[in-house]
């Protein structure tokens, strides 16, 4: 599966949220394959993500996977703020 941008150099802290009228620090990954001819019932999409902390320079991997498309892709927007709920 190809991303258009697969890297990201940083994200703005989430303390800023209520004054940040564009939401500046959300990051959009977009896919340029046809997922629903990768994505098949007998295989599943995992997507890993590394941050580093710029001062303490810690770093963590968080890793998620969805099994099945139907329920784990919904229209609609992200609600802005700290959710992940769709409206």
């Amino acid at each position: 599966m190809e991303l258009l941008k697969n890297h990201v150099w940083s994200v703005n802290s989430l303390h800023t949220w209520t004054s940040d009228i564009n939401a500046e620090y959300a990051v959009l990954f977009v896919c340029l394959d046809d997922l629903d001819v990768l994505w098949t019932n007998d295989s599943m999409v995992e997507f890993r993500v590394m941050a580093k902390h710029s001062f303490s320079g810690f770093n963590r991997i968080v890793k998620k996977r969805f099994y099945r498309a139907a329920p784990s892709i919904r229209d609609g927007a992200f609600k802005f703020g700290n959710s992940l709920e769709i409206d």
